[in-house]
């Protein structure tokens, strides 16, 4: 019996797999607008960047090695045994002809800052940024985010065109419970329990091709954090171009995340999360112009191409 409920799963979903495998066959989407954070040709050429062969933690090549794709399309970035410490990633910079260590500080804890790297490194660029910055040093500047999955630039065309379809769902969101159980549980219960809007989603994962094709069909995405304030899913929800709504982060990107420009906040207790998905619900034109945002806001700051500009830029004004 469990055998052909097995077998009975994989037919149904032969489709999505079908259309995950299309996907995968696409072009990578490169970004379409022009750099936020430029850096000069002459600069570009006076680069050289040393990346760890191996991660402290093995599955961090999952986001991380969208950051070195990036970096790659601008100036020469060569493999390099470098010692790693937890939670980082230490690059070499030869700029000039000169090595520096760069910080990658990818912790999911935004009041962690690794005090001993600070110390030897020329530039310490933290992920999860605390909203009212640190102290500690001018060294640390916001490290932007990045997608969970390196496969969403192959994705986004496709998912994209997709949200150009009429909405499956009002309001969308899976959440694992490995993290944020709390926020994340209460949130599910009382999207549950309201009869305004039909919710899809729970606490329970898909696939990551599934995920996307969900939210680029969906008219509003909940963002709820994960171990630490900024979850991947937010910026696979920018990638696809969602109307988002979620809970305030404790984090900040390069470029700040405006309210009700790139992402509408609830209150921190959620209790106003239901009128805020009824107003959007029933003002297609706010909706859109956030979802419109958001895109917009992905291919400006967020895309690997984009954050790479973002490094390079603070670099070279630290070294020069």
């Amino acid at each position: 019996m469990a055998k052909t409920r097995r077998w009975l799963q994989r037919v149904r979903r032969a489709p999505e797999y079908i259309k995950e495998l299309r996907w995968s066959l696409g072009s990578e989407y490169p970004s379409p607008a022009p750099p936020a954070f430029a850096v000069d040709s002459a600069a570009l050429a006076k680069f050289v960047i040393h990346w760890p062969q191996t991660y402290e933690w093995k599955t961090a090549g999952n986001f991380l090695d969208d950051l070195r794709r990036g970096l790659s399309r601008l100036v020469r970035v060569q493999e390099a045994s470098i010692p790693q410490s937890s939670g980082t990633v230490v690059i070499r910079v030869v700029y000039d002809a000169t090595p520096h260590d760069v910080v990658v500080d990818y912790s999911d804890y935004v009041d962690r800052i690794d005090t001993r790297l600070l110390d030897r490194c020329s530039l310490y660029f933290k992920m999860q940024y605390r909203r009212q910055g640190y102290d500690a040093s001018d060294k640390i500047l916001p490290g932007g985010y990045v997608n969970g999955h390196t496969e969403i630039y192959k994705y986004i065309p496709f998912a994209r065109a997709d949200a150009g379809r009429p909405s499956l769902f009002d309001v969308y969101g899976r959440f694992g419970l490995e993290f944020a159980r709390e926020i994340r549980i209460r949130a599910v219960r009382i999207l549950n329990e309201q009869r305004e809007f039909k919710f899809e989603g729970g606490l329970k994962k898909v696939r990551y091709s599934r995920s996307l094709q969900d939210a680029a069909r969906s008219k509003i995405c909940i963002d709820l954090p994960g171990n630490g304030p900024f979850c991947f899913r937010l910026m696979d929800y920018f990638a696809v171009g969602a109307c988002v709504i979620g809970a305030p982060h404790e984090a900040i990107l390069p470029e700040p995340l405006e309210d009700r420009k790139h992402i509408v906040y609830t209150r921190p207790d959620l209790s106003d999360l239901v009128p805020l998905c009824l107003y959007y619900l029933s003002n297609d034109e706010a909706r859109e112009a956030i979802r419109r945002a958001s895109q917009q806001y992905f291919d400006q700051y967020v895309h690997r191409d984009q954050l790479a500009q973002y490094y390079l830029h603070h670099i070279q004004k630290r070294l020069d």
